[in-house]
């Protein structure tokens, strides 16, 4: 699971259970267990990777996901695209600007 606290934004205070040690586990679990409206847990969800440029020269993979829009008309539709979120670095499981992330605009084109 996937906790994170509900009063922050920006991919703060984001703890990804599989990763934390078990000593650490722990202590997240009496917190949640003292004050559990302060926490929100979800199931994690593997992000697709894509291939980016490093800023040195070189590729590397990192962490990304795609923002759809819906725009409301008289019947709402989908626009063929979105923006693509990326981590900032390849080890990051955040992608958020806050974490050092960057976005990139996706279209989709017909062929």
């Amino acid at each position: 699971m996937v906790l994170k606290p509900v009063d922050t934004s920006g991919g703060y205070g984001i703890h990804f259970g599989r990763l934390m040690p078990a000593e650490e586990r722990a202590e997240l679990m009496t917190q949640v267990d003292a004050d559990p409206r302060h926490w929100l847990a979800q199931e994690e969800v593997e992000l697709s990777r894509a291939v980016c440029l490093r800023s040195g020269g070189g590729f590397e993979s990192r962490v990304v996901d795609l923002r759809p829009f819906v725009l409301l008309d008289e019947r709402p539709w989908i626009v063929p695209g979105g923006l693509t979120r990326v981590a900032g670095d390849p080890e990051e499981l955040v992608v958020n600007s806050s974490h050092g992330g960057g976005s990139k605009d996706t279209w989709v084109l017909t062929h």
